[in-house]
C-alpha cells in the first residue's frame, strides 16, 4: 500500500510538535540540576559562608592548612578523617536556610527558558506535558534532606512551573507571530 501525500503530511505534522517538545524536555533535564546548583551556590555562598558563626565552628575543626584548601568552597578537599565532624556543622547551617524562595527562583528561571522555547517553536498547545515529564527531576531536587515542609514546597513549585511555562509559552508564541507578521509585505492603499 502506497502512502499518499496527505498521509505524509499528517505524519510530518505529528512530528512537527514532538521534536521541539522532546528538545524542551531534554533541555529541562539539563537545566534543572544546572540552574539549581548555580542558584544554590550563589545564595549559599552569600548567606552561609560569610556567617561568622559558621566560620568560627569550621575553624575550630579544621587546621589553617585545611581552611586554605577550602577557599574555593570545595567540600571534596576536606580531609577524609575530618568530614564526619564538618558535615553536621554544614547540615546545621543548611537547616537555617529558607529553601522555598530558592526553589521558586530556580524553577522560575528554568521554566521561563523552556516556555519561551515552546512558544517560539509553536508547540505551546502541549505546554502541560513538559512539567509532567520533568517531575522526576523536580522530585529529585526536592528530596534534599534539608527541605522541611515537603508538601507545601512541592505544591508551590508545581504551581510556579505550570504558570511560568504557560505564560512564557504564550508570550513566545506572541513573539513568533509578531515576527512572522512583520515579514509579510503590507498592502499599499491607493
Amino acid at each position: 500500500m502506497e502512502s499518499t501525500g496527505s498521509d505524509r503530511l499528517e505524519r510530518f505534522q505529528n512530528w512537527r510538535w514532538k521534536m521541539p517538545a522532546a528538545l524542551a524536555i531534554i533541555l529541562g533535564y539539563i537545566l534543572i540540576p544546572t540552574v539549581w546548583g548555580l542558584t544554590n551556590g550563589v545564595i549559599l555562598g552569600l548567606t552561609i559562608v560569610p556567617d561568622p558563626g559558621f566560620r568560627a565552628e569550621i575553624a575550630s575543626v579544621l587546621s589553617a592548612e585545611d581552611l586554605d584548601k577550602l577557599e574555593g568552597s570545595y567540600f571534596a578537599r576536606i580531609p577524609q578523617e575530618k568530614r564526619p565532624v564538618v558535615e553536621p556543622i554544614v547540615h546545621k547551617y543548611l537547616q537555617r536556610v529558607t529553601w522555598l524562595p530558592i526553589h521558586i527562583v530556580s524553577n522560575f528561571i528554568i521554566f521561563v527558558v523552556l516556555g519561551l522555547l515552546v512558544g517560539l517553536t509553536n508547540v505551546q498547545r502541549y505546554w502541560f506535558i513538559i512539567p509532567i515529564v520533568l517531575l522526576p527531576a523536580t522530585l529529585t531536587i526536592l528530596n534534599a534532606p534539608v527541605v522541611t515542609n515537603w508538601g507545601l514546597t512541592l505544591t508551590v513549585v508545581i504551581v510556579v512551573q505550570m504558570s511560568t511555562l504557560y505564560l512564557t509559552a504564550q508570550f513566545g508564541n506572541w513573539m513568533r507571530s509578531r515576527r512572522r507578521n512583520s515579514r509579510r509585505p503590507t498592502a499599499t492603499r491607493r
